[in-house]
């Protein structure tokens, strides 16, 4: 295995079994986001936060280049998870405080994204 890391990023290539046989894993993050699971009864009710780790893989032959993936083109994905997590504060969609935090939002206190419920408390952290 392969290693090479920077301060932000990591990237592992691991090579398979069979010589065509590639695996790349692209980690993005250290987004510092904060969030709430309002059901909680206990201390996780309470806004807290944490960075947040994106972790990307691919698997496939390499191509002309000898790369499975080319990196240059997830500038758009990256800008994304950007604009998601860096310093943002993560709301539940069915919040009880949802206005009280779009109000906090519109005065410029905090970044707020609203969370789609369908998609699990995983998507909120712990």
């Amino acid at each position: 295995m392969l290693a090479l890391k920077t301060l932000q990023n990591t990237l592992t290539l691991s090579i398979g079994k069979q010589l065509s046989d590639y695996t790349v894993t692209k980690r993005l993050g250290g987004y510092p986001c904060s969030h709430r699971q309002w059901k909680d009864d206990g201390h996780c009710s309470f806004l807290h936060g944490y960075d947040r780790w994106i972790e990307l893989e691919w698997r496939g032959e390499r191509d002309y280049r000898g790369w499975v993936v080319d990196f240059g083109g997830l500038k758009e994905l990256k800008q994304a998870f950007e604009h998601q997590f860096d310093h943002t504060c993560l709301i539940a969609e069915d919040d009880p405080y949802l206005s009280t935090w779009q109000s906090l939002h519109n005065y410029k206190v905090i970044d707020m994204r609203i969370m789609d419920n369908n998609r699990g408390n995983d998507t909120m952290g712990s």
